[in-house]
């Protein structure tokens, strides 16, 4: 049980900007939509390559199609991977955080996000 709080606690807390219309339950055993106060089902999917290999059109393409679906959440990996589909890699040599790279995961998620999609 305790390991289900933290799951649910770590996806709202680690993502602010992207699970705003998410927060845990008063009992802390589920997440509810801020909207409305009503349980959001967690149905997901992974992309784990999607952020090195979709090109924005591709992403966009994705996504309406898991809204379609009925996907709420998209998972996928970054800055532990390959350059992006332009060569633009995560981190500079000196391990410096690439603002290219990060913007375009940033961008990613919002796309995500007006969907309805975290």
């Amino acid at each position: 049980m305790n390991s289900i709080r933290f799951a649910l606690l770590l996806a709202v807390v680690a993502a602010p900007l992207y699970c705003q219309f998410l927060k845990p339950s008063a009992n802390g055993r589920y997440l509810i939509r801020e909207k409305d106060g009503k349980p959001f089902l967690w149905i997901g999917d992974t992309a784990w390559f999607a952020s090195v290999k979709a090109t924005p059109r591709e992403w966009a393409d994705y996504l309406d199609h898991r809204k379609r679906q009925g996907f709420t959440v998209v998972q996928l990996s970054a800055g532990r991977v390959p350059a992006d589909w332009k060569g633009v890699m995560p981190f500079d040599a000196a391990g410096k955080p690439n603002d290219a790279y990060w913007n375009r995961i940033a961008a990613m998620a919002k796309a995500a996000n007006r969907r309805g999609i975290v």
